[in-house]
């Protein structure tokens, strides 16, 4: 004979040999059945908890025979651990903390000096830790086709030319509908794990705003530079500069003077065609 009970705000159907309803025995046998659960869960958990360390222990271990394998130099190695940090944040979800800003890194160097080896290692690693592949793109066409990646104009619908609203204000242009469905399609804004801009030393400053506001728009996360997403820039600022335009140390020092001047009252005035410098006293 069956019998209905409801323990624990769930019904349970228990057998019994008698038609005589007892409640006390039928709580006793519940109440064992659900120690049973109880233990059961609790042996999956502390499984679960062992495989996932097993399984991190491994990864570490991969990890590391990739970083040895690479023999990067001291520098390097500092950049790809920067970004290991940032991988295993995606992989545990504490990039999605509001507090959590991700990397942007600054590499630069002449010919034949491992920047391609630095981002060849940085996507392996991605790889290895089954991430998705960090996005190259390149100002430059060819630059773009040998990284197999995409020209960041067109690829982030960045203007070629600087779209000036009045006196010294840049309007940046909204990003096309069209294409940035066909970004969100082909790229889930979430695992987006890192952005490479190849040949930077070309890249004029303002098209690093747009991009800024490309990602910004792209992810709806507005308190973040980029939108939160990690940004690898590479180049050789010993190269030519952007055509028709200054490169991004120029505009460095431009800011560096401008704030140094500002801070100890420094300023030009014209006197009979030349230029003299009137310097706060309190510099003397």
């Amino acid at each position: 004979m069956l019998k209905n009970l409801i323990y624990h705000d769930q019904q349970i159907t228990y057998p019994v040999k008698t038609t005589e309803y007892n409640e006390a025995t039928a709580q006793s046998i519940l109440k064992n059945s659900f120690d049973e659960i109880n233990d059961q869960d609790e042996h999956d958990v502390n499984l679960r908890n062992f495989l996932m360390h097993e399984k991190n222990e491994s990864l570490k271990q991969k990890i590391h025979q990739l970083i040895t394998s690479k023999h990067l130099s001291q520098d390097k190695l500092c950049a790809l651990q920067i970004m290991q940090k940032h991988f295993m944040n995606i992989k545990n979800g504490f990039a999605c903390n509001k507090a959590y800003t991700a990397p942007i890194l600054l590499i630069t160097g002449s010919p034949g000096t491992g920047k391609s080896w630095l981002i060849q290692s940085i996507t392996e690693l991605a790889e290895l830790m089954e991430l998705e592949t960090p996005i190259k793109t390149a100002f430059m066409g060819i630059a773009a086709l040998n990284s197999n990646g995409y020209t960041m104009n067109s690829f982030l619908d960045i203007p070629l030319e600087m779209n000036e609203g009045s006196g010294t204000i840049i309007r940046i242009k909204p990003w096309d509908a069209d294409r940035l469905q066909t970004f969100k399609q082909k790229y889930n804004i979430d695992n987006i794990t890192a952005i490479i801009i190849d040949e930077i030393s070309m890249v004029k400053p303002w098209m690093l705003a747009y991009l800024d506001e490309r990602l910004k728009e792209a992810t709806q996360n507005y308190d973040k530079p980029f939108g939160g997403i990690a940004v690898i820039m590479l180049g050789d600022f010993d190269k030519q500069p952007p055509i028709g335009g200054s490169s991004l140390p120029h505009l460095a020092i431009e800011f560096l003077k401008k704030e140094y001047k500002q801070k100890h009252h420094i300023f030009y005035t014209n006197l009979s065609r030349q230029k003299s410098v009137e310097i706060n006293s309190t510099l003397c």
